[in-house]
This record gives structure tokens, sequence and C-alpha cells, in this order.
């Protein structure tokens, strides 16, 4: 195990503020398959940030047995945002608007429905 994976475990065991986005890639060949991922949100109080860390598939299932611990909080054709902990209200008043901004373009991946 390596230590991203590591940091990863330590903080879905902890009870840190974190959201956890499962979004979507759909495939350039066939617009009807897609695959899965995951990404972990941390707040960096020192910064006033947001980290994000992908979510090897070695912890697919490790996070999936977590995810009963978080509420969810959107849930779309373009994937879930689970948090816990406050995460969103913390974020909001910590985090500058544009990098809020950023993270929810940048996750916006191709919607074949849309």
């Amino acid at each position: 195990m390596n230590e991203k994976e590591k940091l990863l475990i330590r903080l879905l065991d902890s009870d840190e503020p974190i959201a956890i986005v499962r979004y979507f890639e759909w495939f350039k060949t066939d617009r009807h398959l897609r695959d899965t991922k995951y990404s972990v949100l941390r707040l960096d109080t020192l910064n006033k940030d947001i980290d994000e860390f992908d979510v090897p598939r070695s912890l697919y299932f490790f996070l999936a047995l977590k995810l009963h611990e978080f509420k969810k909080m959107i849930d779309n054709v373009n994937g879930q945002v689970f948090e816990r902990n406050g995460f969103r209200d913390i974020a909001i008043s910590l985090v500058h608007k544009r990098k809020i901004k950023f993270l929810i373009d940048k996750n916006n991946q191709y919607n074949p429905e849309s």
C-alpha cells in the first residue's frame, strides 16, 4: 500500500469534514458506456483551499463500505456528492468562490443526456 492510499484510508477513518465526489467519464467510442471515478475533497484551513485526491481503484471497495457514514448532498446523472461533518458549510465560509466553481466545473464531465 502506497502513501496516498494510507492517507485516504486515514481520512476516511477519521472524523474530519470531507466530501466524496462520485462522477462518471463517458467513453468517446460509445456514449452509453461510462466509467465511475471517485475523488475525496479535504479542507486546507491553513491555505483556505480544498485539496482533491483521486481515489485509486484499489480503494473503491473500502470507500463503498464507508459511504453510509456520509450524507448525500447531490445526486444526478453526472454523479453524486457525499459529505460529512458539515464539509459544504465550512468550505463555503472558508474557500474563495472561484475555487469552488473551478472544482465544480472541472468535475462536470460530458453528459450524453444533456
